[in-house]
């Protein structure tokens, strides 16, 4: 498995505690660049839980809670105390193996909406994704993505942006969903919640 913690501006990806470990801290750096134990993730019986700290509350139901057991492909709400403000974050924890990836074929120049929306070419269901969320667009030889989304929005190699003219190999994620770009084809996981391609 693979935790990944989505702040504003970047992805940051951790590999998961092995069986043989019973706590371990999730680090990054605070706004002067020092290193912090940010959250600490701790095994009780067969499952893991997020635990709170002085520097990193979890929050659930608008309430912030002292620890959550983790359950993969959900979301959990970070808010982080630094010297001078607050910022939320979210973290997520997904396969880091993932075999649920289909690949589909844009051939024809034009626009290709993502988002939850049924009349979306390429259709998301999850937490925190828009109805119109991004769109693809093809001319010619050229893929590019544009962020719809002023909420979350969309990453792109770890990244956020909001408009990236796309490269093979390139991976754009859009909560918890990794759309992996190679010439006219998409490759896209479909286990969160499920994912179809409309025409």
């Amino acid at each position: 498995m693979q935790i990944i913690v989505i702040k504003k501006e970047k992805l940051y990806k951790y590999p998961f505690p092995n069986e043989f470990i019973s706590t371990y801290w999730i680090q990054d750096k605070d706004e002067y660049g020092n290193e912090r134990d940010l959250l600490m993730i701790e095994k009780k019986d067969t499952s893991w839980e997020l635990i709170s700290n002085e520097f990193c509350k979890i929050i659930d139901n608008n309430t912030e809670v002292p620890k959550v057991t983790i359950t993969l492909n959900q979301f959990y709400l970070l808010k982080i105390f630094n010297k001078n403000n607050t910022t939320n974050a979210l973290i997520y924890v997904c396969n880091e193996n993932d075999a649920s990836y289909n690949s589909y074929q844009i051939t024809a120049d034009g626009e290709y909406t993502i988002g939850t929306e049924p009349t979306q070419n390429i259709m998301l269901n999850g937490q925190n994704i828009g109805k119109e969320h991004a769109v693809l667009i093809k001319e010619g030889n050229t893929l590019t993505v544009r962020s719809k989304d002023e909420n979350i929005g969309i990453y792109v190699n770890n990244y956020k942006v909001d408009q990236k003219i796309l490269e093979n190999g390139d991976i754009i994620f859009i909560m918890g969903y990794k759309i992996i770009t190679l010439n006219d084809y998409v490759i896209i996981n479909g286990y969160v919640n499920g994912v179809g391609i409309n025409s």
